[in-house]
């Protein structure tokens, strides 16, 4: 009784799916010559890594330039721990601190002025103004109530002897 019979039927290749293994068996089945699944040359699937010199020099200097890297940081922190509550010393806390960064100071007077530098005229005294004047491409500056006034190749003196010349004469 609860016993179940199962009959032996052929099982149909057209209506089952097939796994690969049975499709292997299937196909050399078929023909008269078995496939050859192993590789003849088994050189073909090993790997050969090798570091050539300029390799392990380049990596030994990329080694290098991050451990100097992580050298130069461990320093600039040791020594914003040390000068941490002293005022102004965040602007030199850092060791790529750059002077050249304040270009806005005081112009030496052996400068030889050429185009695109600016002046700033302040005129005091009997009249007063205030001007700004840029050296164009030609070497000319305008100003105001005085013309055109050719600065090119002066220093920073005599171009102020010239402009003061011109000024006197306009006025």
């Amino acid at each position: 009784m609860g016993q179940t019979q199962t009959q032996n039927n052929p099982i149909p290749t057209t209506n089952t799916p097939t796994t690969k293994n049975t499709q292997e068996k299937q196909a050399t089945n078929n023909r008269t010559t078995p496939i050859n699944r192993t590789p003849t040359n088994a050189t073909t699937n090993t790997r050969d890594i090798t570091m050539e010199p300029a390799d392990l020099q380049a990596i030994e200097l990329e080694e290098q330039t991050r451990l100097d890297r992580e050298a130069e940081l461990a320093k600039d922190l040791a020594k914003s721990k040390i000068i941490k509550r002293t005022f102004g010393s965040s602007v030199f806390s850092n060791s790529k601190f750059d002077a050249s960064a304040n270009v806005n100071v005081a112009t030496p007077n052996n400068y030889v002025l050429g185009p695109g530098d600016k002046l700033n005229l302040d005129i005091y005294g009997y009249s007063q103004a205030n001007q700004t004047a840029t050296v164009n491409t030609d070497g000319f500056i305008v100003l105001q109530k005085a013309g055109i006034v050719n600065v090119a190749g002066l220093n920073i003196d005599e171009a102020e002897k010239k402009k003061k010349m011109h000024y006197q004469k306009s006025i």
